[in-house]
């Protein structure tokens, strides 16, 4: 793994696996916000979308959840994917753009994952015992996050040399190595 172009199309191979096989890396990868409190905050979340050809992620929450606040005050944001096997780290710097109750994202979740989007009481809510809280599927809660790639750094963690490369946008992408 040598070439700047192997790299990116290996990383675009693995976000595209992360959408329809369900045990890839890619499928959960961590999203990082800047935390209303100071701080940042990290979760994990589904990968539901990735655009090649337009740079763009999608994955969705909750509206009425931490990160929907957060990305809502400061729209930048980083997702991370780690794959043990090929030793590969993703760390890619997007800005969110919120699409909020649109129908066609809706239709595209399956039912079981729909509860996820709505509920009483709202995330991050304490609860007394986990059984107070009720889903309560609604498509005004659903958000999705459209994640405009800006920066894609790419770690191999080789056995006799690591390899970092970062590709940024500008007038056209520009990839080069960087010390890892």
């Amino acid at each position: 793994m040598t070439e700047l172009a192997e790299l990116w199309g290996r990383a675009w191979d693995m976000l595209e696996a992360g959408l329809s096989q369900r045990d890839a890396p890619a499928r959960l990868p961590v999203l990082a916000t800047a935390g209303l409190g100071g701080g940042a905050e990290a979760r994990m979340v589904v990968l539901r979308g990735a655009d090649r050809a337009a740079r763009r992620l999608e994955v969705h929450t909750d509206a009425a959840s931490g990160k929907a606040a957060e990305l809502a005050r400061d729209p930048a944001a980083t997702l991370l994917v780690w794959d043990p096997d090929a030793m590969l780290q993703l760390r890619l710097r997007v800005q969110v753009t919120l699409l909020p109750g649109d129908p066609r994202r809706w239709e595209a979740v399956p039912e079981l994952s729909r509860a996820a989007y709505g509920g009483q009481p709202p995330p991050g809510v304490p609860l007394e015992h986990p059984g107070d809280w009720t889903a309560a599927p609604v498509i005004s809660r659903h958000l999705a996050l459209v994640c405009d790639l800006r920066v894609l750094e790419v770690l191999h963690l080789g056995r006799d040399l690591h390899r970092r490369a970062r590709f940024s946008a500008g007038d056209s992408w520009l990839g080069g190595w960087v010390a890892p």
